[in-house]
């Protein structure tokens, strides 16, 4: 039952019960890939339904941030540009993934993020650099 509230199909099921540990880790890895394909998917869609009707007012009662909303809300809790950047630092060293993903929901194009992420590491090894 687990696995079907996972969203995996039967046959996905019968795989990982009819095999070794490593098989079922790799097809739970694809699922949540699939996933996160879909849920950017689905905020991309929702997107353009917003702007289609011009209901700027519905993108507060949208579930879907975009980068300004969310740099808006940072500024008002009192990060600077420096604090930001300290903040995506934190975020890349504790969930890689998780900042992709977090970065894909808002939006932000690919280059933009490859370079958010590229600073983040590079912040990252230079403070282990300077430890050693």
């Amino acid at each position: 039952m687990l696995y079907r509230d996972s969203g995996l199909p039967l046959k996905s099921i019968l795989d990982i019960l009819d095999r070794r540990k490593n098989q079922s880790q790799k097809i739970m890895e694809n699922q949540l890939s699939i996933l996160n394909d879909k849920i950017g998917e689905l905020r991309d869609q929702q997107s353009t339904i917003i702007k289609i009707l011009g209901l700027d007012s519905f993108s507060s009662k949208s579930r879907a941030m975009t980068k300004p909303q969310w740099v808006s809300i940072l500024k008002a809790a009192g990060l600077t540009e420096e604090g930001m950047k300290r903040w995506h630092v934190e975020f890349e060293r504790s969930s890689p993934e998780g900042h992709q993903d977090f970065l894909e929901s808002l939006r932000i194009n690919d280059n933009e993020i490859k370079e958010i992420r590229r600073v983040s590491a590079n912040e990252i090894n230079n403070e282990i650099y300077k430890s050693n």
